[in-house]
């Protein structure tokens, strides 16, 4: 396997054009551009103690307002308790469950067989195969896996096993396909490096 970092190019910073409260810690943004997220901050919040804790109140967190233009949310004067739209959007990618067609769109990018993919995950082909056809809903703990391996291309060098080259997923795009790879893996992974197999 090849030790090389394939970059994809960065996407244009979103702006915030409004948000909807829509939990005690969760927000709806949509973007001037087009296009919105959903993202739960909980995780965000109870990892940035102690200047986030007052967040920890449903009624202090509704007290959001968009600043910088659509360039961030802030909760308080002096713009201490504050998180960008880039930041947004890098916390809400893998909040979103993988479907089967993001499952596809992992093994792609990095280049592996089924065989492989399932030794990896140390799942059973089969297993993997459920995921693929999206008749299984693939884990929290296999969707952490495929971030984590698609982000970090040593820990993908350390742990891929090779495998006789039977069932690899064929290079085409599916008909009326018109995105690139580099497109299809943003959607699922947001802009990150990607470790490939030469």
């Amino acid at each position: 396997m090849a030790d090389y970092i394939t970059p994809l190019l960065p996407k244009q910073i979103q702006s915030i054009q409004s948000f909807q409260v829509t939990g005690p810690t969760s927000l709806h943004i949509q973007w001037k551009a087009g296009g919105s997220i959903d993202v739960d901050l909980v995780g965000w919040i109870a990892r940035g103690q102690p200047t986030l804790n007052p967040l920890r109140d449903a009624a202090t967190f509704a007290a959001a307002r968009i600043i910088d233009y659509g360039g961030a949310i802030a909760w308080d004067e002096d713009e201490e308790m504050v998180i960008d739209s880039l930041h947004l959007e890098i916390l809400a990618t893998p909040q979103k469950p993988m479907t089967a067609g993001d499952m596809r769109v992992w093994q792609e990018q990095l280049g592996i067989s089924n065989r492989e993919a399932s030794d990896l995950l140390g799942i059973a082909q089969s297993t993997w195969n459920a995921y693929k056809a999206g008749t299984a809903d693939p884990t929290k703990a296999v969707q952490i896996a495929c971030r984590a391996l698609a982000q970090d291309p040593t820990l993908m060098n350390a742990l891929f096993r090779p495998a006789p080259s039977v069932g690899r997923p064929k290079a085409a795009r599916p008909e009326g396909d018109r995105r690139t790879l580099d497109e299809k893996v943003v959607e699922v992974f947001g802009d990150i490096p990607v470790s490939r197999r030469a």
